[in-house]
């Protein structure tokens, strides 16, 4: 290796190495291109760092470091573009996200809102049959006939499940299957069903019962358990029958469902809506 400061006195064409070829390597990375003549380029002082004398091959492999290492660079460039465009999708992708939780929890709470309106009694009921209203198909925050997707987005995954299978009431060549799912404060119940001679449908249909056995939910008419079954009588009439079992329940129906409140020690134990077989 031969090197020395610009400020000495050299001429490169006296150098007797004129079979080489001649590199100046200045402190910053700028080396030009390869030649095959003898190529001197100038830089400033403070950039010079020395002359180095190379033969062919080693040139040849000092310019394929070099070109490695601007392609390194490229890729650098590029994972870096990279990383940042997954960064900005995350963020818009986290952004749209809470925006569509935030629009859930305000339509949720209009829902909540509407599903808890008080029914308020215009004088004495006379029967739960005279004074049905649509509403009366909600418990819970949930409506008769509504999907296993509907009470997902509500209350979210079950504590646990259970399956039932039964002969149709209404047809024998029919099979009942229902699903229900068990909650802390309530149990709704779905229903499907198909032709014995077909196979158990995978939808497992639409909700037909809700049953509530705590003080968390009240019906339309703003019964919850612990109530008096007098404040039943007050705002449900008459029932439609007694159902004299182990519960005493308190039976009211109407064409498309029936309520029934279970009492015990004179106060409501449970309240079940659901729907009135076809």
């Amino acid at each position: 290796m031969f090197s020395c400061m610009l400020s000495m006195d050299i001429s490169l064409m006296n150098l007797p190495f004129t079979d080489k070829k001649i590199f100046i390597c200045p402190s910053r990375l700028d080396f030009g291109k390869k030649k095959s003549e003898l190529d001197l380029q100038i830089f400033p002082m403070e950039l010079m760092v020395g002359i180095t004398i190379m033969s062919g091959k080693e040139w040849d492999n000092f310019c394929g470091i070099i070109q490695l290492g601007k392609e390194m660079n490229v890729l650098k460039r590029i994972i870096w573009i990279v990383l940042f465009l997954v960064v900005v999708i995350l963020i818009v992708f986290v952004f749209n996200l809470r925006s569509i939780e935030y629009c859930s929890k305000q339509i949720l709470s209009q829902n909540i809102k509407e599903f808890t309106t008080l029914w308020q009694p215009q004088g004495r009921v006379r029967s739960f049959e005279a004074t049905y209203r649509d509403e009366d198909l909600r418990l819970a925050r949930l409506v008769l006939g509504s999907s296993p997707k509907h009470v997902r987005n509500l209350y979210g995954i079950p504590l646990r499940t259970k399956n039932l299978t039964a002969q149709s009431p209404n047809n024998a060549d029919y099979t009942l299957y229902c699903t229900y799912w068990i909650y802390p404060d309530f149990e709704v119940g779905f229903e499907n069903s198909a032709e014995k001679t077909q196979p158990k449908p995978k939808d497992i249909g639409h909700i037909f019962v809700i049953t509530v056995k705590s003080k968390k939910f009240h019906s339309f008419r703003g019964i919850k358990v612990g109530d008096p079954i007098s404040r039943v009588m007050e705002r449900y009439g008459v029932p439609s029958k007694n159902i004299y079992d182990d519960f005493g329940s308190i039976f009211y129906e109407e064409e498309l469902c029936y309520i029934k409140f279970g009492q015990s020690k004179g106060k409501v134990s449970e309240i079940e809506l659901g729907e009135n077989a076809d």
